[in-house]
C-alpha cells in the first residue's frame, strides 16, 4: 500500500498554541506522525489572501491529493458497477421469470392441442367407421334393389 493511499486529511483547530490557535491542515501518514500546514491568513474585505514573505515562507503546501481521487473514482467506478451487476442479474432474473411463464403456459397449451388431436383421430376413426358401414349399407340397399327388381319381373 502506497502512502498516498494510507493518508487521512482532517481540518483541525489547534487549542494546544503550537500554531497560536490558528486553523491549520493536518496529515496523517501511515507511520502515524502529523505534519501541520498553515493556512495562509484571509482578508475577507478584499477577498484575497493576506501573505508577506516570510509567512509564504513558513507555508508548506500539502501533498497532492490525486491518487485519493483515483481512488475515489475507482470506488465510484466499483459502486456503480456493483449497481450495475445487480440490476443485471435482476433483469435476468424477471427475464428467466417471464419465459419459465411462457414456457409453462406453452406446455397447457400443447396439452390442450394433444388432447385435441387424439378426439380428433377418435372422430377420424368414428368417420371412417361410419363411412366403410354406410358403404356397405349401400351396397346391401342396391343389392336388394335389384333383388326386388328381379322379383317383379
Amino acid at each position: 500500500m502506497n502512502s498516498s493511499n494510507s493518508i487521512m486529511r482532517n481540518r483541525t483547530f489547534e487549542m494546544n498554541n503550537i500554531n497560536d490557535g490558528e486553523e491549520c491542515d493536518s496529515i496523517v501518514n501511515e507511520n502515524n506522525s502529523i505534519t501541520f500546514y498553515n493556512e495562509p491568513p484571509f482578508n475577507p474585505s478584499t477577498n484575497k489572501v493576506a501573505v508577506d514573505r516570510q509567512q509564504f515562507t513558513n507555508f508548506v503546501l500539502p501533498p497532492l491529493q490525486q491518487p485519493l481521487v483515483n481512488n475515489q473514482k475507482q470506488a465510484l467506478r466499483l459502486e456503480r458497477n456493483r449497481l450495475a451487476a445487480k440490476e443485471c442479474r435482476e433483469r435476468r432474473k424477471d427475464y428467466i421469470i417471464r419465459l419459465e411463464t411462457r414456457v409453462g403456459k406453452f406446455e397447457e397449451e400443447n396439452e390442450i392441442l394433444r388432447k385435441k388431436i387424439r378426439e380428433t383421430k377418435i372422430r377420424i376413426e368414428l368417420f371412417e367407421k361410419n363411412l366403410l358401414e354406410r358403404k356397405e349399407l349401400e351396397q346391401k340397399v342396391l343389392e336388394l334393389q335389384d333383388e326386388l327388381c328381379k322379383i317383379k319381373t
